[in-house]
């Protein structure tokens, strides 16, 4: 499942081929504030655009207004999708899973191996974070 969060999906795509794809929107900005129009069309564009470079391997993305609907008409038993670690798509896909979990749907967030590596050392700030990206990098 993609989301307007995290379109990076080549490293999981090779691990795990979708049977159907399903793009989660996030319904509301970070706080009470309601999201801008440019914003919306944005991340349209972002999604299509991900839509185009991945179509080989994802297939026709779907909007999942309705998850559990969406998930159920496909077949589908496992979502998978990138971790979110903080933000309205967190707090989406964790009002969702317990959803899902009701009707034998399972949802897994993915961390990236360089998100894994990376994490522990944000925790002072950019400049602490920027002397150990050298450590992060292959060589």
């Amino acid at each position: 499942m993609l989301t307007d969060e995290d379109l990076s999906l080549g490293w999981l795509l090779d691990k795990c081929p979708p049977v159907a794809t399903a793009y989660l929107a996030t319904a509301k900005g970070p706080g009470p504030l309601t999201v801008a129009p440019q914003v919306t069309a944005f991340k349209a564009t972002a999604i299509q655009h991900c839509a185009t470079r991945f179509a080989d391997r994802l297939g026709p993305v779907d909007a999942a207004d309705n998850l559990l609907a969406w998930a159920q008409a496909h077949g589908v038993t496992q979502i998978i999708t990138a971790y979110a670690p903080a933000g309205p798509t967190a707090d989406q896909l964790g009002q969702l899973t317990p959803k899902l979990a009701k009707a034998g749907i399972s949802l897994r967030q993915i961390i990236r191996p360089y998100d894994s590596a990376a994490w522990p050392y944000a925790t002072k700030g950019f400049f602490k974070f920027k002397e150990k990206i050298p450590q992060l990098l292959p060589k």
